[in-house]
């Protein structure tokens, strides 16, 4: 009897030990500038479980083990693995990854694999727009896409155009 209990005693604190083992990292997530990144994904590998990076670009995960890889990722920024270790707290400095952002289209409302884009899309080259000798974005982007008229809203010098993009009903920014 006195084995029983002592078997079960061990047995219930080897599974307690586990249960706190767990424990808490966070961090804070930038771009090369020093800028926080809001939205960056933040997931424990082997799971998958994970958290999205807050206004601020801070996040706050709890890992299992010291062992625990730890994947952060972003459009157009490179993908980071970093072994959490003892550290309790991982700051990421996120990198731009140029060749990924010719391989995913920005919509109004999300971002889709360009494979897999079933309606119309439009690239404007950076060549093109290079050859282009005007002040402002807005102004080269007149005329190199169709369906997108920028317009002045008070034709004062470095006043903020609107950018509609096919017709005055569907988007305005």
């Amino acid at each position: 009897m006195k084995r029983i209990l002592l078997v079960s005693f061990v047995l219930l604190f080897t599974l307690s030990g586990t249960a706190w083992a767990q424990r808490t990292v966070s961090g804070e997530i930038t771009d090369n500038n020093g800028d926080p990144l809001p939205g960056v994904s933040v997931v424990i590998k082997s799971t998958g479980q994970g958290q999205i990076t807050n206004a601020n670009g801070q996040y706050r995960i709890e890992v299992p083990n010291d062992q625990t890889i730890l994947v952060f990722s972003f459009i157009g920024l490179k993908t980071q693995e970093i072994v959490v270790g003892a550290r309790s707290a991982i700051d990421v400095v996120m990198e731009e990854d140029v060749t990924q952002l010719q391989e995913v289209v920005i919509t109004g409302y999300g971002d889709i694999d360009k494979r897999t884009l079933t309606g119309s899309a439009t690239t404007v080259d950076t060549k093109q727009i290079e050859q282009v000798p005007l002040g402002s974005f807005d102004q080269m982007l007149q005329g190199s896409a169709p369906g997108v008229l920028v317009r002045s809203g008070s034709g004062q010098p470095g006043a903020q155009a609107n950018v509609l993009i096919r017709g005055v009903a569907t988007f305005e920014g």
